[in-house]
């Protein structure tokens, strides 16, 4: 019974993923690499494009499969949001691995459509993709009556429908097909990434501010979080920001507090480039802390540009030389 069930899950497994963890990751590369990526950072992130055949192999729209154009583009464009927000949060390994299930999605269109057979090289809007008519058949020997990808599991294939194993271009036999899907696919991806950038620059409002975050993204080694350091921290400050977004003009309730005693504590609110942005004063509070003493501050937003900002919450001096910060990411919207 043990081999029975062994094999199985052999055969569930080996739907020829898009193109297979090698491919995915050098077409990730290959893509990335003339953007100025670091080495060492588009391999994390094509190491991510083949984790989603792993953790979502039987997600549908993860490697647009059976027809789910729309979903996956949904899904794509959620990514896109989700990598840029961790991106400015300054969470770095979410932001490259999330970005990287996104190019696993663009590649596996090309894979598991027909776009090579009916539309090669003509422009195509991944974020945006529609669902095929219901009159749209398809089938082994005759792959041109529209736009469409193949069901998998393969049994799971409606009449006049492509299976996966009849439309996939993953590799095996196929070889011209094969090689233009993944030429498209490496084309596509460094699209993907553009609109990456455009979606960076959407949130922060800021064409200065996204430079400097792309270019933590793209590096590696050099790419060190200033954000979120720490030294030993032994003393630890609570910071809420509330509601977030906020609406400019808008008061904002801060309130904070430190769980031991801090000689010098320190709240203010700053840019992504890590500059002090005030209300009058650069700071909204400096001053010693008590153990579990709280303070509440009103923030006026006003003074602000509508953009994303950092609440930062520094404190040095603490019990057991404790010293470390706090960020919390707010945006203020027009």
């Amino acid at each position: 019974m043990k081999q029975i069930i062994f094999v199985a899950l052999i055969l569930l497994t080996s739907k020829a993923f898009g193109f297979g963890g090698e491919l995915h990751i050098r077409l990730t590369e290959e893509a990335l690499l003339p953007y100025g990526f670091s080495p060492a950072v588009a391999n994390q992130i094509g190491i991510a494009n083949d984790h989603v055949d792993k953790m979502e192999p039987l997600n549908n729209p993860s490697h647009v499969d059976s027809e789910t154009f729309e979903a996956a583009s949904a899904l794509m464009r959620s990514r896109l949001q989700q990598a840029a927000e961790f991106l400015l949060s300054g969470d770095l390994t979410k932001a490259r691995d999330t970005f990287g299930y996104i190019t696993h999605t663009v590649q596996d269109f090309f894979s598991h459509s027909n776009y090579v057979e009916i539309m090669p090289g003509e422009p195509i809007d991944l974020l945006n993709l529609t669902n095929p008519l219901p009159s749209v058949t398809c089938s082994k020997k005759d792959r041109r009556n529209g736009l469409t990808t193949g069901y998998f599991p393969d049994e799971n294939t409606p009449a006049g429908k492509c299976s996966h194993q009849d439309l996939n271009k993953d590799g095996g036999m196929i070889y011209v097909p094969h090689y233009q899907a993944a030429r498209y696919a490496r084309k596509e991806t460094a699209r993907m990434y553009e609109k990456f950038e455009a979606q960076v620059l959407q949130l922060t409002a800021n064409p200065e501010i996204t430079k400097h975050l792309l270019h933590k993204f793209k590096d590696g080694d050099n790419a060190a979080n200033v954000y979120n350091s720490d030294n030993g921290e032994t003393a630890r400050a609570m910071v809420k920001v509330y509601p977030n977004p906020q609406k400019k003009g808008e008061d904002v309730t801060v309130v904070f507090s430190s769980e031991q005693y801090c000689e010098d504590f320190q709240v203010d609110v700053i840019d992504l480039l890590g500059r002090i942005v005030g209300q009058g004063s650069p700071y909204l509070y400096k001053g010693p802390m008590d153990r579990n003493e709280s303070r509440t501050i009103t923030l006026n937003t006003y003074h602000l540009a509508p953009a994303m900002y950092l609440l930062r919450a520094e404190f040095r001096k603490c019990e057991n030389n404790g010293e470390g910060n706090q960020v919390f990411k707010f945006i203020i919207l027009d």
